[in-house]
């Protein structure tokens, strides 16, 4: 069983959390971007896994899936 965890549980920053998937790659590549309050993104691209786990902290935090 192949997990992705991602633990902001200690930021005290409102983060905005966007999953995108590219269905078209085999296998599919998910991309995942994280901006912070600085306006600075930091980015992941995965695939071949079966589930993540996105913990936040105590920020106005959002989570945009794209439907996913």
């Amino acid at each position: 069983f192949d997990e992705l965890v991602l633990d902001y549980s200690q930021s005290n920053q409102d983060l905005g959390i966007h999953v995108n998937t590219d269905y078209a790659a085999a296998p599919p590549i998910f991309s995942l971007d994280v901006l912070d309050n600085s306006g600075f993104i930091k980015s992941l691209d995965f695939n071949n896994i079966e589930a993540f786990e996105i913990t936040t902290g105590r920020g106005n935090d959002s989570i945009d899936t794209n439907n996913y």
